[in-house]
C-alpha cells in the first residue's frame, strides 16, 4: 500500500468517527452531554472544571463563557412529568378483550374507577348495588371477575382479608396466624411479640415467627403496580417573549463551564519528549472532536428552535391554535436531512410561554388532516372532538364512531382509534364512562 493511500484511508477512518461522534452528541439531552464532558474531563489532562475563573480567563471548552447563559434565574428547571393513574389503566385493559354484558362493563369500570389507591375496595357490595340501582347478584358477578385480576389480592374488601389470602396460597394460614392478622398487627408493629404470645398462649419463639412470616407479606394489593416514576423535565431549549422580540437560547445554564488546562497546554507545546507530545496531541483531538460536535449540536437545535418559532409563534404567544408542521418543512428550511432533524429532537423539550415545557417531537404533524381542502392540526381536531362531547345530551352521549360521522360532517376524515387516542389524552371518559357519571349524577 502508498503512503499516499493509507494516509487518505486514515483521514476517512478519521472523518468517519467525527461524524459518528457528532450524530450521537446530536441525539443527546442537555443532561446526557453534560454527563459525556465530565468522563472526558476525568479521562482527559487537558481538560480543567473553570468554576470560579473570571469570564473570558482561559480557553474556555466553546469560547469564553459559552454555557454561562443569562435570562434563567427565573425558569423553573425541575418540571415535574405528568403522573396519570396508570394502575387503573392496566386494571381496565385486562377485561377489555373479554366478552362482557354492556351493564357488566360498566358496573366494572365504576368498581375500578372508585377502587382505592392501596387496591382495598372499601365500599361494600350492596352499597355499589345501590349507587348504580341494579341488582345485587350482577355486582356480586362482576366482583368475582375483578377478584381476579392482577396484582394477586386486589379487590379485598379489607388489609386483613389480603393478608389472609397470601398466607393461603403459601399454605401457611393457620388459627394462630389468622387471629394475629385479624387483632395483633399493630403489635407487630410495635414489635410487641411478648404481648402477643400472652394473647395466643404460646411460646415467645412461635410468636416472633409468625410476626416475621406476617411481615414478609406484600402490605397491600397495589403497592407501585402500574406506577409511573415522577420524573423531572429539563428543557434543552428555552423560547421567551422579552417584550419587544423573541428570544431563543439552550438551556446549559447548569452545565458546569469546563476549560483548557493552561498548563499542560503550554507542556503539549513546549515539551522535548516525543512520547509525552504524542500523548498530549491525542488529547486535545479528542478535545477537539468533543468541542466541534457539541458546537454543531448546539447550531443545529437553535436552527431548528428558529423555524418552529416562525411557525408557531401564535401558539406560543397564545394568540392560536399550534399549526400543522412537519419534520420534513424543518429539514427543508435549514438544509439538512429528515434524519438530522428526527435525531436533534429525540428525547428533548421546549419551553416556550403559553405551553410550558413539551417534548419537541409533539409540536410535529406526521400527517395532517384534511378540512375543505386545507390542513387542519391534532390540537384543532383535539377542539373539536372536545367541543363535541360537552355539547352532547348526557342522557345519550356520542360513541367514538358517532364522533367520526359529526367530524366527516365538517370535512374532517378522523379514524375511529384516532379519536379514542385523542379523548384519552384529554382526559375525557369513553361512552360507557359517562354514561355512570351520568347515573351518578341522578
Amino acid at each position: 500500500m502508498s503512503l499516499s493511500l493509507e494516509v487518505r484511508i486514515k483521514q476517512k477512518q478519521g472523518l468517519c468517527l467525527h461524524q459518528i461522534q457528532s450524530l450521537k452528541i446530536l441525539e443527546m439531552t442537555g443532561e446526557e452531554v453534560n454527563d459525556l464532558l465530565y468522563e472526558e474531563y476525568l479521562e482527559n489532562p487537558l481538560i480543567e472544571i473553570a468554576e470560579d475563573r473570571k469570564k473570558g480567563e482561559g480557553q474556555s471548552f466553546m469560547g469564553a463563557g459559552y454555557f454561562q447563559v443569562h435570562g434563567l434565574k427565573d425558569v423553573p428547571l425541575d418540571i415535574p412529568a405528568e403522573t396519570p393513574e396508570a394502575w387503573k389503566k392496566e386494571l381496565s385493559e385486562q377485561i377489555a378483550f373479554s366478552k362482557y354484558t354492556a351493564a357488566e362493563e360498566i358496573i366494572m369500570k365504576f368498581m375500578i374507577e372508585i377502587l382505592d389507591r392501596d387496591g382495598i375496595y372499601r365500599i361494600s357490595i350492596e352499597e355499589t348495588a345501590k349507587i348504580l340501582g341494579c341488582p345485587i347478584e350482577m355486582v356480586e358477578r362482576c366482583y368475582y371477575i375483578l377478584q381476579n385480576l392482577e396484582p394477586a389480592g386486589v379487590f379485598s374488601l379489607n388489609i386483613e382479608s389480603f393478608l389472609m389470602k397470601q398466607l393461603k396460597q403459601k399454605n401457611l394460614l393457620n388459627p394462630h396466624l389468622e387471629y394475629m392478622v385479624c387483632y395483633c398487627l399493630e403489635d407487630i408493629a410495635r414489635g410487641n411479640i411478648n404481648t402477643i404470645a400472652k394473647k395466643l398462649h404460646i411460646p415467645v419463639l412461635e410468636a416472633k415467627n409468625y410476626a416475621e412470616a406476617i411481615k414478609t407479606l406484600q402490605p397491600v394489593p397495589i403497592n407501585g403496580f402500574g406506577e409511573v416514576k415522577k420524573t423531572y423535565l429539563i428543557p434543552d431549549i428555552v423560547i421567551e417573549n422579552t417584550g419587544t422580540g423573541w428570544r431563543i437560547f439552550l438551556n446549559d445554564e447548569w452545565m458546569r463551564n469546563y476549560a483548557v488546562n493552561d498548563y499542560y497546554l503550554k507542556m503539549m507545546q513546549e515539551s522535548k519528549d516525543a512520547e509525552l507530545t504524542a500523548y498530549f496531541c491525542r488529547a486535545k483531538k479528542r478535545y477537539d472532536i468533543l468541542m466541534d460536535g457539541i458546537e454543531q449540536r448546539r447550531l443545529t437545535l437553535e436552527a431548528i428552535a428558529g423555524c418552529i418559532l416562525k411557525y408557531q409563534e401564535d401558539y406560543f404567544g397564545g394568540k392560536g391554535h399550534k399549526k400543522p408542521m412537519t419534520m420534513s418543512d424543518i429539514a427543508d428550511k435549514i438544509g439538512v436531512n429528515v434524519s438530522t432533524v428526527s435525531r436533534a429532537v429525540k428525547g428533548k423539550y421546549l419551553q416556550a410561554p403559553g405551553v410550558g415545557t413539551v417534548e419537541i417531537r409533539s409540536l410535529f404533524t406526521s400527517s395532517p388532516f384534511r378540512q375543505g381542502g386545507e390542513s387542519t392540526g391534532i390540537d384543532r381536531v383535539k377542539m373539536l372532538i372536545k367541543n363535541l362531547i360537552e355539547e352532547e345530551d348526557e342522557s345519550s352521549p356520542y360513541s367514538d364512531s358517532r364522533i367520526v360521522q359529526l367530524l366527516k360532517k365538517q370535512d374532517i376524515c378522523v379514524a375511529r382509534r384516532t379519536v379514542a387516542k385523542y379523548r384519552e389524552e384529554m382526559n375525557i371518559p369513553n361512552l360507557s364512562e359517562r354514561r355512570i357519571q351520568e347515573c351518578i349524577a341522578l
